[in-house]
């Protein structure tokens, strides 16, 4: 699929586990695929995508709403533990698309290509995901924990 568009490029980080069994094949081959270990600023990777392919953790998806990101994201289970569903959950109504680990391999690279090409669509999630973003969290939490901090002199 991705052979047949080079007007798309893909940065593909797959881990250092994964790097030695992904070089070789022919995705990774095409000339508009770079495959990477690892992507030390994921920042600019996530600012320069008009679309990602990502696993729901909590940073990932706080750094989607926070560059203003256009994102299409794979879910990912981990550890058996759910909370990336639960993380996707709460943002897939609004600003991204859900796919399970599961289904993966059949959907993923075509529904990122179809909103690739959905400009109306990619309008619609990136005013949605700029409604999530919340740049004064931390400021925020810090005050909510300063109100429960009674007031004595120290």
């Amino acid at each position: 699929m991705i052979a047949k568009r080079p007007d798309v490029q893909v940065l593909w980080q797959c881990g250092s586990l994964y790097v030695e069994q992904f070089k070789n094949c022919e995705t990774a081959k095409l000339p508009n695929v770079k495959l990477n270990a690892f992507i030390d600023r994921m920042d600019l990777a996530y600012k320069m995508a008009d679309v990602a392919i990502a696993r729901a953790g909590a940073l990932t998806v706080s750094n989607y709403a926070w560059l203003d990101c256009l994102r299409f994201w794979y879910l990912r289970q981990m550890w058996r533990k759910d909370h990336q569903t639960k993380n996707a959950m709460a943002w897939c109504k609004k600003c991204c698309d859900f796919i399970k680990d599961s289904d993966a391999q059949a959907q993923m690279i075509a529904k990122a290509l179809e909103l690739l090409d959905d400009e109306v669509l990619k309008q619609e999630l990136s005013t949605n995901i700029k409604q999530l973003a919340k740049p004064n969290a931390a400021e925020e939490i810090a005050n909510e924990v300063l109100k429960l901090i009674p007031n004595q002199r120290l």
